[in-house]
């Protein structure tokens, strides 16, 4: 019995410990493991949305443009649900206004509808605390039966935020403490 525990705490402090310094699972046999070992293949194009055109969809993707939410502080707000985003961290999702094929039409049953992000390395400076509540123009693959977004190009709107973290650089709507460094908020200096 004791031999049991021994070998089973050893196992759990070995996957622990890997997931610590980075290697994924522990013993590397996951995809993601792999994955994240590869180079990445192309890097997350972060453009202004004033200055730069979005490029054309190539077949099977189409254009979203929307608003980064987070599904659980949304679903607290509105429904009193018991998320812990502060905890768990945010369930990130696209607020669709409009959907556009590679041939430029409208496709009106994917308006108005969440679309949950697919996390992959095009997606994930999208996915920080700091862009929740942006809008977005995103150029990607649609996975419309799960109701998510594979992301291959991401264009921010302007920020309107009025307070900034100087610790992390973070842009937010309203005062209070940074989420990611718990840094006092300063408001941004009007221009």
């Amino acid at each position: 019995m004791n031999k049991f525990i021994f070998t089973a705490v050893v196992l759990t402090m070995s996957v622990f410990i890997g997931n610590v310094n980075g290697s994924g699972c522990g013993g590397g046999s996951c995809d993601h493991a792999e994955v994240e070992s590869k180079e990445k293949k192309a890097p997350n194009i972060k453009v202004d949305a004033v200055t730069a055109a979005t490029p054309k969809p190539e077949k099977g993707q189409v254009v979203v443009t929307g608003t980064l939410v987070c599904t659980s502080c949304s679903l607290k707000k509105s429904k009193k649900a018991e998320s812990q985003c502060s905890v768990y961290g945010c369930s990130y999702a696209i607020k669709t206004e409009k959907v556009m094929s590679p041939k430029g039409e409208k496709l009106k049953e994917e308006t108005g509808v969440l679309f949950h992000i697919l996390a992959n390395d095009k997606s994930e400076d999208l996915l920080q605390a700091n862009n929740k509540g942006r809008d977005v123009i995103v150029v990607g693959k649609l996975y419309s039966d799960e109701r998510v977004i594979e992301i291959d190009f991401v264009k921010y709107a302007p920020s309107k935020a009025g307070y900034t973290c100087s610790m992390c650089g973070g842009d937010f709507d309203k005062p209070g403490k940074c989420p990611k460094c718990g840094m006092k908020l300063i408001e941004k200096k009007k221009k």
